[in-house]
């Protein structure tokens, strides 16, 4: 098979982000065999071969598994599925020479704190995996950059719900009372411009989906590459841009606030909450 492109790798990336682990904890070598191994324990790897077959270790219940996978978003399931299998290794092997998986009678065999300790590790990893997926709002694009969206508004108590493959806009988040934020969410290495398909993309909703009490509102995550201290003075939309979203009475809000509003939230939910409304209620152009 000929090299993933750089779209599919952030894929991938995303997904061992979203997993719990760094991406820096792996080496991905991208070549006709693409390979991902983890650094800390070369045993473990993930290879997507020719064609579509996919294999791993560990495997489910044995060493290795293996599948052929039609489609590029079937072997992200399979990728997703050897990072639990990992996750569940890392946590049994306690030292050097310890098998890979171990027995089934051994947990029953361990003192009740072995349990706790596994069930506080499991939690603890599951809200990284949940910190992290929002940290996704700072730096992704595309498909897990809309999830890192939604779940955003999901953290804040808002029903989310992300549009089907074709709609004119990402996201739509139900305020109560029959309003609605219409959402089209991008994540650029720049900023937003005249030329932009996005500004397209807010007209057809505007034309075919918002109702008088909606609010169409471009999320974009502009300078993504950029540490956000870095990117803070940097322009999101040009200004013509800017006058053509406000005439359309259409909102732009940038990533980086709603991420700060999850900050917030982590102190005063309702605090973040009532930002939400604000945006719903401003009347066309960037926000804040």
């Amino acid at each position: 098979m000929p090299p993933l492109l750089q779209t599919q790798l952030n894929r991938i990336k995303a997904v061992i982000v979203e997993s719990g682990f760094r991406e820096s904890e792996f080496e991905i070598n991208n070549g006709q065999t693409v390979v991902i191994r983890f650094r800390a324990n070369q045993n473990f790897v993930f290879a997507i071969q020719s064609g579509s077959n996919v294999n791993w270790s560990p495997g489910e219940k044995t060493f290795s598994d293996s599948a052929n996978s039609g489609s590029f978003d079937a072997q992200l399931t399979h990728l997703s599925q050897w990072l639990r299998n990992l996750n569940r290794e890392l946590h049994a092997i306690e030292g050097e020479g310890a098998g890979l998986t171990t027995p089934a009678w051994f947990e029953g065999a361990m003192p009740p704190v072995y349990c706790e300790l596994r069930e506080k590790l499991d939690a603890i990893r599951e809200e990284l995996r949940s910190i992290s997926a929002i940290g996704a709002l700072l730096w992704q694009s595309g498909i897990p950059l809309n999830k890192a969206v939604k779940r955003f508004f999901d953290t804040l108590g808002f029903l989310a719900t992300l549009t089907p493959d074709g709609a004119t806009y990402d996201i739509t988040v139900e305020l109560g009372g029959g309003r609605r934020l219409l959402i089209e969410v991008t994540g650029i290495d720049s900023y937003i411009n005249k030329a932009s398909n996005k500004i397209g993309q807010v007209l057809a909703t505007l034309q075919t989906e918002a109702k008088p009490s909606d609010r169409v509102v471009l999320a974009v995550n502009a300078h993504r590459q950029k540490p956000p201290a870095e990117r803070a003075n940097e322009r999101v939309i040009t200004d013509d841009a800017l006058a053509i979203l406000t005439g359309l009475k259409a909102n732009v809000v940038t990533c980086s606030t709603l991420y700060d509003w999850w900050l917030r939230s982590l102190k005063d939910v309702g605090d973040a909450r009532a930002e939400v409304e604000r945006l719903h209620a401003h009347d066309g152009g960037l926000f804040p």
